[in-house]
């Protein structure tokens, strides 16, 4: 990685999907988010998954192995009706009393893909890490309330997102950070972040079943 006197890179400016808004209720049931798309799901403790589309028509569930089924709500089967209350009540819990994480640039509408969903979490004493399925990783750091976000949507075209203690968002490409460098602060956490990325591909080594 460029040493942070390398110089600044040129900011990327476009939209970006992330997370905005989470609550750890593990303790019970699960992890809930909402994303800037609104959309919202929950990562339950049994590694099932149950996503809400912004518009609220659309519910995606899979299961542990990763298997997807979808439904309106009003045809959900008897079966997901608990975690249905569940997601909602989440949903309903980030609206009322969560505010989203800093200035961020909303991603853009996703109506004909699958639901964006967790497939794995951490929490350590400095972060929360987030993995979400297209391809992006988002650290929330407790300390300063920075977050750093890197997104291989387009694996052409990696991109860090960081949003600092002022609750600014900066964007750049993975490739003028390697040719123009950064400063330290965005430099540890681009450390940070990879050494959450090689541990989640460990998990994966050895269960690439369990919230894949």
């Amino acid at each position: 990685m460029p040493v942070s006197n390398c110089g600044v890179p040129p900011p990327w400016a476009g939209s970006a999907l992330l997370v905005t808004k989470w609550i750890d209720y593990s303790n019970k049931f699960g992890f809930g988010f909402q994303l800037s798309d609104r959309t919202v799901g929950v990562l339950f403790n049994d590694a099932t998954h149950l996503s809400f589309s912004a518009d609220r028509l659309r519910l995606e569930y899979r299961d542990s192995h990763g298997s997807m089924e979808a439904h309106a709500p009003s045809s959900l089967p008897p079966s997901l009706q608990e975690k249905y209350g569940l997601l909602k009540y989440f949903a309903h819990y980030m609206e009322e009393n969560l505010t989203e994480g800093g200035d961020v640039p909303k991603g853009s509408g996703r109506k004909k893909k699958p639901l964006v969903y967790l497939q794995r979490w951490m929490r350590t004493d400095r972060a929360v890490v987030m993995q979400l399925s297209c391809s992006m990783l988002q650290v929330n750091f407790f300390g300063d309330h920075t977050k750093l976000v890197l997104s291989a949507e387009r694996p052409e075209r990696p991109l860090v997102l960081y949003v600092d203690e002022r609750r600014h968002t900066a964007a750049y490409t993975l490739a003028a950070i390697a040719r123009f460098g950064c400063d330290e602060a965005l430099q540890e956490r681009l450390r940070f972040a990879l050494g959450a990325l090689q541990e989640f591909a460990e998990l994966e080594q050895r269960d690439p079943r369990r919230n894949a």
